[in-house]
């Protein structure tokens, strides 16, 4: 049985992305893209509707800005 759940990341008030997630199982493991949006807390938000009663849980994160520096890369033409 395939279950859906929505997502949402926040910070600083703001929306900052969200998702669709479809539960095949009790656990799911998924990757979120940070981004300096989310310095230096964001929140995880996913609920389902389940009997016509919102389920919902969350989790807050820190996201160290020092490690989200741009990278440039020049390439060589040969």
């Amino acid at each position: 049985m395939s279950l859906t759940r929505l997502a949402q990341i926040t910070a600083g008030g703001n929306i900052v992305t969200g998702s669709v997630l479809q539960m095949t199982s009790q656990q799911k493991t998924f990757s979120i893209a940070l981004s300096r949006d989310m310095i230096p807390e964001a929140h995880i938000v996913i609920w389902h509707i389940y009997k016509g009663e919102v389920i919902a849980d969350s989790l807050n994160f820190f996201v160290n800005g020092t490690r989200l520096n741009a990278v440039s890369t020049d390439a060589c033409g040969f």
